[in-house]
């Protein structure tokens, strides 16, 4: 094909896969993009096609294309994206609601103990003070609420 009946042809067959990649769903700046992409390539080619044979390799080309820019995207449907946001946001929910729970079920020191100190960030000598207990008492106490914490912690997985 010469290159006057190349540039002749060139803007309908331009448009034409435009309007392919349009239907296979990408955006007016892919689609322009395949066009450009395969243009290239039928440049590439122009003095081995005929009219027909152009026509013919630009719709096979421009599916190709979009194929491969659709199987290239990485996408999550938007649904499943909010669903699994708010799947976690209630399980986040539960599980304090669980910890509170739990923690009030301590022994009545070991529970303020730690929630003086884990929850309030109180040194150990305010503590001691504030419960009337000796401060070395407060890191016993403290030990104690958690590991009684973490038993139930571990009771509850299995």
């Amino acid at each position: 094909m010469e290159q006057k009946t190349f540039e002749l042809k060139a803007s309908p067959t331009r448009e034409r896969i435009v309007g392919i990649a349009r239907r296979y769903g990408l955006t007016a700046d892919e689609a322009e993009d395949v066009a450009q992409e395969v243009m290239l390539r039928l440049w590439a080619l122009h003095h081995r096609l005929n009219e027909e044979s152009m026509q013919a390799l630009a719709t096979v080309a421009a599916r190709n294309q979009c194929i491969d820019r659709l199987r290239s995207r990485k996408t999550i449907p938007l649904d499943a994206d909010i669903i699994c946001e708010e799947e976690r946001r209630i399980e986040a929910t539960d599980e304090l609601a669980w910890l509170e729970n739990r923690m009030r079920q301590l022994p009545g020191t070991e529970y303020q103990v730690l929630r003086l100190r884990q929850v309030e960030g109180r040194p150990a000598a305010e503590i001691a003070r504030l419960l009337g207990i000796a401060e070395s008492s407060v890191p016993v106490l403290l030990s104690r609420a958690r590991r009684n914490l973490l038993k139930k912690i571990k009771e509850k997985r299995r």
